[in-house]
């Protein structure tokens, strides 16, 4: 794990995390995202989402990208953040996930 660059981004209501590979600055890649059991539905991952998308802002990412089950609230719900799918192969699917991303080209860091 040397050439990535890991942020830990945590709120008092969640976690996630942001991967920076060091041979391409340009893309964050927002993992295992985690609001704690206590706070779910009441709004906290919106604070959690901003907090990882401002980190990224200052890291001068272009683009985030995540995986999210398709048929899902939580996709619609980074849809209404800007995120679109990404058609990208992936070589091991995991069924029924799919790829999505935000960039800065499109208001990477805002709503």
């Amino acid at each position: 794990m040397n050439n990535i660059k890991q942020i830990e981004v945590r709120t008092e209501f969640g976690q996630c995390c942001l991967l920076i590979y060091l041979d391409d600055f340009s893309t964050g890649y927002l993992t295992n995202i985690e609001i704690f059991k206590e706070h779910r539905r009441q709004g906290h991952g919106n604070e959690l989402l901003e907090t990882a998308l401002r980190i990224a802002k200052q890291q001068n990412l272009s683009c985030v990208v995540l995986q999210v089950v398709a048929d899902s609230f939580v996709r619609r719900w980074y849809e209404k953040y800007g995120f679109r799918n990404l058609n990208v192969y992936q070589h091991s699917p995991q069924e029924g996930h799919i790829w999505m991303t935000k960039e800065r080209k499109t208001g990477l860091l805002g709503r």
